[in-house]
């Protein structure tokens, strides 16, 4: 919450499922004039590194190198009417992506859910779901790609009522019963003496 501007951070993965979370961070960045700060996380490949690796990324990080490019053309992409910073760290995912969250201070983060199996996830945890209980901040998660058909699906058939059983009982309370009467309650004669 840098300044009276508006911050957004953004996880980004390169799959199907970041480009969605990006694209509704764009949609809420425009409206509110907010800058955006693109990150990706690169595995560590076994080494130890300080987790922010700035624009010049040593060539025993790959992976994190790439990550860089790619952050770098998807900047270009957006066009110069878009305000961004890119981030590249190195390590586990949630770790890294709060560390930023505590540096940066953004107003949200945006993340994709990826939509893995209910295994997986259980054994592993998401990264995203692990962001949105540990965060300072809220966490908008995104859905998979595909799930904004469900939107447009046809409501289905609503099954028809079923008829009541029993008589119906017409007075507003039905166990109160003059002595000697009969009642029905939910489908059952009672008999009150």
């Amino acid at each position: 919450m840098m300044g009276n501007k508006m911050h957004i951070l953004v996880g980004i993965d390169f799959s199907e499922s970041s480009d969605m979370a990006l694209a509704h961070a764009l949609k809420l960045a425009e409206r509110t004039g907010a800058q955006l700060h693109l990150c990706h996380v690169a595995p560590a490949e076994g080494l130890n590194a300080p987790t922010n690796l700035g624009m010049n990324i040593p060539a025993e990080f790959p992976q994190a190198r790439e990550a860089r490019i790619r952050l770098q053309r998807l900047h270009a992409e957006l066009g110069p009417h878009v305000d961004a910073e890119l981030h590249v760290r190195i390590g586990d995912p949630v770790k890294e992506l709060l560390g930023l969250v505590q540096e940066i201070k953004p107003d949200c983060v945006v993340v994709c859910s990826h939509g893995k199996g209910r295994l997986r996830r259980a054994l592993l945890g998401s990264v995203s779901s692990q962001l949105a209980q540990r965060s300072p901040v809220p966490v908008l998660l995104v859905p998979t790609p595909g799930r904004e058909a469900m939107l447009y699906r046809p409501e289905p058939e609503k099954e028809p009522e079923l008829p009541s059983v029993g008589r119906p009982v017409h007075d507003s309370n039905p166990l109160r019963v003059a002595d000697g009467g009969i009642a029905g309650v939910g489908g059952l004669d009672l008999y009150v003496r």
